[in-house]
């Protein structure tokens, strides 16, 4: 099973992401994990990052979630069996920026990180939609603002 997830950050890609790789026993991955050598900082060629990916989407099962659609993670879409498009209220998805930066212990953003996440959101989120809705139109899809595993188990005919 391959499964491609796009959404804007703090959408729940990553969340649900990993919850059907728990529940399929499917390895997940990020584009951010073929996008950087070292997270955020350094970041890969687009050859390297092709490379990267061309390999894990050859295989048989595999869950790929992220913002990125370009060339060097296209091949993910057009090889997957079910593509996820998260499509959350920009509210929600600033309120959300705020809440993991300020409450979640687990997040090592700092403020001018989330500002800085938040200045992409404004800037990309509109036309990163639009490439994301018509990559799934492609392909079995769901497009919606909340995505359960369920869900994902209906359209896949999973029990």
């Amino acid at each position: 099973m391959k499964i491609r997830i796009f959404g804007d950050i703090a959408s729940g890609k990553s969340t649900l992401a990993n919850k059907l790789g728990k529940e399929f026993k499917i390895p997940v991955f990020s584009t951010d994990d073929f996008m950087y050598k070292i997270k955020y900082t350094k970041k890969r060629s687009e050859f390297e990052r092709k490379k990267i990916a061309s390999k894990i989407i050859k295989k048989n099962n595999w869950i790929i979630e992220g913002t990125h659609h370009s060339d060097w993670i296209g091949d993910a879409a057009k090889r997957a069996d079910l593509i996820i498009v998260f499509n959350v209220s920009l509210f929600t998805l600033i309120f959300r920026i705020i809440k993991r930066t300020i409450f979640e212990e687990k997040s090592k953003q700092k403020f001018r990180d989330m500002f800085r996440l938040i200045k992409m959101l404004l800037k990309y989120s509109k036309e990163d939609n639009i490439a994301y809705r018509k990559i799934a139109l492609t392909k079995k899809h769901l497009i919606s603002d909340t995505i359960l595993v369920n869900d994902v188990k209906k359209v896949l005919n999973k029990k």
